[in-house]
């Protein structure tokens, strides 16, 4: 816990000082008491640092002293204002289960791939579930699963490609990262079992093993559990966030063994600080292989063989 503490303070603390100006006079005296106070706990080091809930209500009080509720109080319910600042938008819709009714058809696939796998031959023509919620990977049918799944994929990735307004020159990029995080993450899987998702002991949930608890405000958890379609469409954010806020903007296709798609994926599994692990940055042999093996599945996907997620599923 006071490790956790002083490297949060450590970011957050700048931020809070740049910000002091802009406020109202006594709003930025009662900040510039926190952020003193704050200072001191973290000058203490972790000896002897005592962050109890008690201590920790204290702190809030000093910026807002009249306040009566509980400073430590929290839900799950989705944050608009929070996704507004981090340029998620609003939020994602939710109680619509993943629809793709309409067949596959030459035309439609060639229209939909076109622009981001030129020179490739459209997937043969396949019925899409009514539901993919609906479905489970079976041996017998697996095929038809993977189709709609990639279809959901495709969809998705583009919605959100074109909802940012992200350079035509990274979508292929970025629909070739979605599809191949789906496939590291679940094998393209929101179910185990029918009602019951792939879960991780770390609360990483459904197709996309969005976390429940890092994404709580930002994704409806009934959502993420629920619904393909949702935790397709949060995965996706997610990415694309990573992708522009962190791989792009710092430029990590120009660093010494730099890769975007690399890049983006340490960030997602790892967080922020993780974004240049692939390229040995604090990187443990547990995380090697992790990123290695997303590396691998990359290069199938890169060229044109995002269905090699098959192999998931053969003995």
């Amino acid at each position: 816990m006071p490790e956790l503490f002083i490297n949060g303070w450590k970011r957050l603390s700048p931020i809070m000082n740049q910000a002091l100006p802009a406020l109202p006079k006594q709003t930025a005296s009662l900040y510039s008491s926190f952020i003193g106070a704050a200072d001191k706990l973290a000058l203490a080091g972790g000896a002897g640092l005592n962050l109890t809930p008690d201590a920790l209500k204290g702190m809030a009080k000093l910026i807002a002293p009249s306040s009566t509720a509980d400073p430590l109080a929290y839900t799950t319910n989705v944050d608009s204002g929070l996704r507004t600042l981090l340029g998620f938008g609003a939020p994602l819709p939710i109680g619509k289960q993943s629809r793709l009714d309409h067949r596959f058809s030459p035309e439609r696939e060639l229209a939909t791939v076109i622009s981001f796998w030129l020179g490739r031959a459209a997937l043969a023509a396949e019925p899409a579930a009514s539901n993919v919620n609906q479905m489970l990977p079976n041996p017998k049918d697996l095929q038809r699963y993977l189709t709609a799944v990639r279809s959901l994929l495709v969809e998705l990735s583009d919605k959100i490609a074109i909802k940012s307004k992200l350079s035509d020159e990274h979508k292929p990029l970025y629909r070739q990262i979605v599809f191949t995080a789906a496939w590291q993450e679940s094998c393209w899987r929101q179910w185990i079992k029918k009602g019951t998702p792939v879960a991780s002991t770390t609360g990483d949930v459904g197709l996309m093993q969005v976390n429940r608890n890092t994404w709580r405000s930002l994704y409806d958890l009934k959502g993420l559990n629920g619904d393909i379609q949702y935790n397709g469409n949060a995965g996706g954010e997610i990415l694309l966030y990573y992708l522009t806020k962190y791989a792009i903007r710092k430029n990590e296709d120009k660093q010494a063994g730099g890769n975007l798609a690399r890049a983006t994926y340490s960030a997602y599994n790892g967080g922020p600080g993780a974004l240049g692990r692939y390229r040995g940055v604090r990187q443990s042999p547990t995380w090697k292989k992790v990123d290695e093996a997303f590396w691998e599945k990359f290069k199938a996907v890169s060229a044109g063989n995002e269905m090699a997620v098959k192999s998931c599923y053969e003995k």
